[in-house]
């Protein structure tokens, strides 16, 4: 029986935090868990599907659902890998008793007694089916971050997950309900944000993007912040940030380099921003990954 919640109510217990790769020889198929399911496309392109719907997952995607769904991870066609950062988690810490990591069913095998937790939320019905967005590139640092404070456990480490994925499910709830009741200005602001996904190379000011949009800027700079929560300058940096964390990880190209590629003029504006964005310095950041 669903548990009544409003979502202001919510206190996740994180219960597994990841950091996956999907390849051709490591797909998942016809399973379903006992606790929520959350996963953030880091890289590559692949496809979920949840109860039969199918669900695009490419760079910035992030797909949510309940347990006791049936569902699969595919590549996309084309495809050799997808990159995701998995949370499993309940949204209440009734069950925080039970802390290791339960391992998804085979579907034929699933036992729906066994679900952990189901949540129906009073204030927001939309939040109470299968949750899936684009252009949520704004999650990829805090849910890197979440995913790396599990890994480590130092102390405190719950407290911390859990706070981080409480904002960011606050984010993509936000999602949810908009899309539910999408408006002119909602459609205006995704292909704002697609178009700043696919060139945060190039010197992209809000001027520029009311010449190319045809709205004025400001207007432009408001529904971007309705919509991501932040203005389209720290909207672009952070897309620029993203993509140089993943150089760091992939290469040994100089950040000097990296600055350059992800399209800061200004090595110390890079360094600045990085560095506020990660609490770490690029060198110590890839320390961190050897």
């Amino acid at each position: 029986m669903a548990h009544p919640l409003q979502f202001g109510e919510i206190d996740p217990f994180v219960r597994y935090g990841q950091f996956l790769t999907i390849t051709s020889n490591r797909q998942y198929e016809e399973i379903a868990s006992y606790d929520y399911r959350l996963f953030y496309c880091n890289g590559g392109e692949g496809t979920i599907l949840v109860n039969g719907t199918p669900y695009a997952m490419k760079i910035g995607s992030v797909a949510l659902w309940a347990p006791g769904l049936e569902y699969s991870l595919h590549l996309a066609n084309g495809s050799d890998h997808v990159d995701l950062i998995g949370v499993n988690f309940d949204y209440t810490q009734n069950r925080a008793d039970l802390a290791e990591p339960i391992p998804p069913a085979k579907w034929r095998n699933f036992d729906a007694s066994q679900i952990i937790e189901k949540i129906e939320f009073q204030d927001h019905a939309a939040l109470n089916s299968p949750i899936y967005a684009n252009g949520l590139q704004v999650l990829r640092s805090p849910l890197y971050h979440l995913a790396s404070e599990y890994i480590a456990k130092k102390p405190f480490y719950q407290s911390r997950v859990s706070g981080l994925l409480k904002s960011n499910l606050a984010l993509i709830a936000r999602t949810a309900v908009y899309t539910n009741s999408v408006t002119k200005s909602e459609l205006l602001a995704d292909k704002v944000i697609q178009h700043i996904n696919r060139h945060y190379r190039d010197d992209i000011t809000n001027q520029s993007l009311g010449k190319l949009f045809g709205y004025h800027p400001n207007h432009l700079n408001r529904i971007v912040v309705q919509q991501t929560g932040m203005s389209v300058h720290h909207y672009l940096i952070s897309c620029r940030i993203n993509a140089a964390i993943e150089l760091l990880q992939a290469s040994d190209i100089k950040a000097a380099e990296i600055a350059e590629a992800v399209g800061f003029k200004d090595i110390s504006h890079f360094l600045k921003y990085f560095k506020k964005a990660t609490g770490k310095t690029t060198r110590d950041f890839r320390k961190q990954q050897e």
